[in-house]
């Protein structure tokens, strides 16, 4: 059984895009896979996500680039 609470997550997803530049790449694999786990993260912070993450993509190792693209 899975219980989604709506305004916990938008808050969530809104409280994270004006931080995601610091966010590491392991933090936005996770992001992106959690949010892949309910369905899909709401448009702005999946282009929050991947603005990061192409920002960053020399320094993402392949764990975490095979993270981002699974998610």
């Amino acid at each position: 059984m899975r219980i989604v609470h709506m305004p916990l997550l938008d808050s969530i997803s809104e409280s994270s895009i004006p931080r995601i530049h610091e966010f590491d790449g392991q933090d936005l694999a996770i992001t992106a896979w959690s949010w892949a786990r309910l369905e899909g993260p709401p448009a702005p912070l999946k282009d929050a996500i991947s603005a990061a993450a192409l920002a960053r993509i020399g320094d993402l190792g392949p764990q975490n680039l095979s993270n981002l693209a699974w998610a």
